[in-house]
């Protein structure tokens, strides 16, 4: 399906559309500990919550992908159940009645506490109501920390029941948000990449990359997602009016980068929660050097092999490589590619460091960045004066 609002390779980045996400359980299954864990932050914290009814909280960050429609307080009482059913199977009809599909409920997650080891009938019941309205449905088993026969027998019995009501199609995913410390060791988390990796396989294509870019757990989907984006760029340059002529080819050269490591980074924003990332991305121009090799002198040189074997060292590395075999006389493909690599090579080397924090120092990270640029721009140069970039700009220390 063709996403109206955000395309890869555009003269204009525009905000990814936002997926909406109804976490559902009763309380002290662990809704909150999965969603800070899956998206890297506090939303309840961080978020502007409105109630939307007396049993549904909506939490959203203006410029973000994901907005998360929680169940509050839902006990499992036969009175309090059917209101809750009626008020939340209410709203999400009002979403997906609606003429624009970007309001529409995009999957829901229902969390039981592994530990409770009940499947009650209430939450039978309100699965299987939410289950009509046709929205992918997950069921999350939570706080995983004991034996696994005990809790791989209790996803048996919810299996069991929810044959009973043809409900086979509902994923179950066993998860441990958060590392637990036992007084036998620690128990590690898990199941996070399972569970985002079949959310994201029930989005609709259009929304697959606002998911992938809220999530936080995943790289590998983010770095796919990201050499979709390069690869996007590469083609539209060789097929471009402007991107193959001698010299005028600079300035189309120039701008298809800057807007391609400001989409890059829209894949990654949500490690800091703070749009100043994109907005110094925005400012960088190519340095001489690659303006030169890249683009003006006729031959490939050391420069030339440099890029390619950047190129061929993705294939196994993490990439799908699909742009080693680009020709060498697409010499603005190649160096859109070449930037594109660079750029998601240097932020995951932040990764590590950032992720799952909240960034005060935007500058800190900003610059931490930029020195990861420049160490990937040397990287096996021969002879080749150093690459500085700075806040601003990219250009050759001469």
């Amino acid at each position: 399906m063709e996403n109206k609002d955000m395309f890869y390779g555009g003269d204009n980045v525009k905000e990814l559309p936002v997926a909406n996400i109804v976490v559902a359980g009763i309380t002290g299954a662990g809704k909150s500990t999965l969603v800070n864990a899956v998206f890297g932050r506090d939303l309840a914290e961080t978020g502007q919550g409105k109630a939307i009814t007396e049993h549904m909280a909506e939490y959203y960050n203006a410029g973000s992908p994901i907005c998360i429609w929680d169940t509050v307080g839902l006990e499992i009482d036969a009175a309090k159940t059917e209101k809750s059913i009626r008020d939340i199977k209410k709203k999400i009809e009002e979403k997906a009645m609606s003429h624009n599909e970007k309001d529409y409920i995009h999957a829901i997650w229902y969390c039981i506490n592994s530990g409770s080891n009940r499947y009650q009938e209430g939450e039978i019941r309100f699965i299987s109501e939410l289950h009509k309205l046709k929205v992918p449905f997950i069921i999350v088993l939570t706080q995983c920390t004991d034996d696994p026969e005990v809790i791989d027998s209790f996803e048996a019995v919810i299996r069991n029941e929810n044959k009973k009501r043809e409900l086979e199609d509902i994923d179950i995913i066993q998860v441990l948000a958060e590392d637990k410390k036992t007084r036998l060791g620690t128990i590690e988390k898990f199941g996070l990449e399972e569970l985002v990796n079949a959310t994201t396989d029930k989005m609709p294509d259009y929304l697959s990359a606002s998911f992938i870019a809220a999530q936080n757990v995943c790289r590998e989907n983010k770095r796919t997602e990201c050499e979709k984006i390069i690869l996007n760029y590469v083609k539209q340059s060789m097929n471009g009016t402007w991107d193959n002529i001698w010299l005028i080819n600079i300035p189309a050269t120039n701008e298809k980068i800057k807007q391609l490591l400001i989409e890059i980074s829209m894949m990654y924003k949500q490690i800091i929660n703070e749009d100043e990332l994109i907005l110094e991305v925005a400012k960088f121009d190519l340095n001489f050097e690659n303006i030169w090799n890249g683009l003006i002198v006729p031959w490939q040189g050391e420069y030339g092999k440099k890029v390619q074997d950047m190129f061929e060292k993705k294939v196994g590395g993490g990439y799908e490589g699909d742009f080693v075999e680009l020709p060498k006389n697409y010499k603005a493909a190649r160096l859109i590619a070449y930037y594109g690599c660079i750029f998601i090579d240097s932020v995951e080397e932040t990764w590590d460091d950032y992720n799952n924090k909240k960034i005060e120092n935007i500058k800190k990270y900003v610059d931490e960045l930029i020195k990861n640029i420049n160490n990937n721009l040397k990287k096996g140069a021969k002879n080749n004066k150093n690459l500085i970039i700075k806040k601003g700009e990219m250009y050759g220390e001469y």
